[in-house]
């Protein structure tokens, strides 16, 4: 929490990790106790993936930032997207043992062997979340939640659907409408009674713009 923050900012710290309950995720937390967002963390360990395996494959959900692909064309590797639910991301990657993908997915799913793998690459090749950061293209994301009754939910995907010509049999998981300068991800949460909206954009204004109007 905050007082973890205060500290990476007062001690002599490169950053700090939070894991979660299940242990199978991590929080960055920079020396500065800015909190890395999950896009974020995305964006830094494809990069690190690209810069340890040439031409690789890299999986991300479709929720990702488009920095991903942008990198991609630097380091010749390829970017398949998923669907936004875990599992069939966890799928994708499974289907393979060798180096590449086990890396993928330690870094997605296993909290202890992503600390390890990212404290290596940062020791190995004497650098720092910053130095990544900064060789990452600057791409804005708006995350908005919309409480909405699970029995409105699909009435709604349906409207939208049928408002920007997306078949219904495409979008049971989520809807993703693209513009010209970004694009917008209605990913619905039966549990809690939401409708998560992320929108992309290079630009933070227009992020911003298109999260409105679909909120």
């Amino acid at each position: 929490g905050e007082d973890f923050r205060q500290s990476l900012k007062l001690g002599s710290y490169d950053f700090g990790v939070i894991c979660d309950y299940k242990c199978e995720s991590i929080t960055i937390i920079k020396n500065s106790g800015e909190k890395l967002s999950e896009f974020e963390y995305c964006a830094l360990t494809s990069l690190i993936i690209m810069k340890s395996f040439p031409d690789a494959d890299i999986y991300v959900s479709e929720s990702a930032p488009e920095s991903i692909e942008i990198m991609a064309k630097e380091y010749s590797a390829r970017v398949h997207r998923t669907k936004v639910s875990p599992p069939y991301l966890m799928n994708e990657l499974s289907k393979s043992n060798n180096k590449l993908f086990l890396h993928q997915f330690i870094y997605r799913f296993d909290a202890v062997g992503a600390i390890i793998l990212l404290l290596d690459f940062l020791h190995t090749k004497n650098t720092t979340i910053e130095t990544l950061q900064s060789e990452i293209p600057l791409t804005h994301i708006v995350c908005t939640d919309i409480s909405c009754k699970i029995d409105n939910q699909s009435k709604v995907l349906k409207e939208l659907c049928h408002k920007h010509n997306i078949e219904p049999e495409k979008a049971q998981d989520a809807i993703k409408v693209t513009f010209e300068n970004g694009w917008v991800l209605l990913v619905p949460k039966k549990a809690d009674s939401i409708i998560n909206v992320i929108s992309h954009s290079y630009s933070q204004e227009y992020a911003q713009e298109i999260s409105d109007i679909f909120t």
